[in-house]
C-alpha cells in the first residue's frame, strides 16, 4: 500500500519544536497523531491517564528519570 510522506515541523507542549519530521499520512477516526519512540527518545515523555482523560508532558533537553510512586 502506498502513503503519501511529509516534511513537518512538530510543535510539542511547553513551546517545544521538533523540525524536519518524515510522516506518513493515514486515515483515522481514533486519533490524530502517532507519536513514536523516535519523538519519545529526544527528551523526557510523560504520559498519563487520570479519570480516563489522556494527557503527556515532554520537555527537552532530558533532566532526570521521572519515577513517580504512590
Amino acid at each position: 500500500m502506498d502513503s503519501d510522506v511529509y516534511v513537518i515541523d512538530l510543535m510539542l507542549p511547553g513551546n517545544i519544536k521538533v523540525e524536519k519530521l518524515k510522516v506518513l499520512s493515514a486515515e483515522s477516526d481514533d486519533y490524530d497523531v502517532v507519536i513514536g519512540m523516535d519523538i519519545m527518545t529526544l527528551g523526557d515523555f510523560c504520559l498519563s491517564n487520570k479519570d480516563g482523560k489522556t494527557c503527556f508532558s515532554f520537555r527537552l533537553p532530558s533532566k532526570e528519570h521521572i519515577i513517580l510512586a504512590d
